[in-house]
């Protein structure tokens, strides 16, 4: 359905957001090419197929690319609400076999820090693609992930 909107409707906006006030649009070609940088981003990370990226944030546009980009890369999408607890959030990475998470805030991510020190902890490395089990990434961070990508091999 995505690559048929993209033939159909490639430069008209996919997406429309403010920022600091002022209106920002994406396009459909434009969503397909920084999802695809996405996706590779999270496999460089370590995205296992079948393995979840949990997104921990309000609606966005980094939430949509993470989305579209973890379906992109084989995973499997996990949005977490950002009213959860600590706990809640613990419990669904771990069911959910999260190898990456996003957070948008610092707040979101003091909940995944406050995790107890058992075996499904992610540690936070923002320049390090080499992680214990998971990756944790804010969305400050997304432009690195974005880039990271860039560096990528295509290999689809």
């Amino acid at each position: 359905m995505f690559y048929e909107a993209l033939d159909k409707y490639g430069d008209l906006n996919a997406l429309g957001f403010k920022r600091q006030g002022k209106w920002e649009h994406v396009s459909y070609s434009q969503y397909y090419l920084i999802a695809r940088k996405v996706a590779k981003g999270f496999l460089k990370l370590g995205l296992e197929r079948a393995h979840s990226v949990a997104i921990l944030g309000f609606n966005s546009p980094e939430w949509f690319f993470s989305a579209v980009g973890t379906v992109f890369a084989g995973g499997i999408v996990t949005g977490i609400y950002t009213t959860s607890s600590p706990e809640a959030c613990q419990y669904i990475a771990r069911d959910c076999r999260a190898n990456i998470i996003v957070v948008d805030t610092q707040k979101q991510l003091e909940k995944i820090l406050k995790w107890p020190g058992d075996a499904y902890v992610p540690q936070l490395h923002p320049e390090a693609c080499e992680v214990r089990q998971v990756s944790l990434h804010s969305r400050g961070e997304f432009r690195w992930i974005y880039w990271l990508g860039s560096d990528f091999e295509d290999v689809t």
